[in-house]
């Protein structure tokens, strides 16, 4: 069995080390048990940083980071099955978005 840290860290190859090292701290924050729930919510959590500073240069890689972990959520759930993808799909529909969205200043 791979542990999710195996996991994540077989798709961080060839990924520039300042993304990978975001991604991994936003992963390492998330404390879900299933591995695509846990990079969905580090996904929304490294968006809702982004968010906090829109005009930053510096807010890029927290963007960068937020997309490829909610892609990475997507591939895990994928490898579960259509079950898991039905289920993050629905966790992670517009809603969610609108939400981080409107909680920003």
């Amino acid at each position: 069995m791979t542990t999710p840290d195996t996991w994540l860290t077989r798709r961080q190859s060839g990924v520039p080390t300042s993304l990978a090292e975001r991604m991994r701290r936003y992963f390492d924050r998330s404390a879900s048990d299933a591995l695509p729930d846990r990079l969905a919510h580090a996904g929304l959590d490294a968006l809702e940083v982004a968010l906090q500073r829109p005009d930053e240069r510096a807010s890029a890689i927290d963007l960068l980071a937020a997309d490829a972990l909610l892609t990475a959520a997507f591939e895990a759930a994928a490898e579960e099955g259509v079950a898991a993808v039905d289920r993050l799909a629905a966790a992670t529909a517009p809603a969610a978005f609108a939400e981080l969205l409107t909680e920003q200043p």
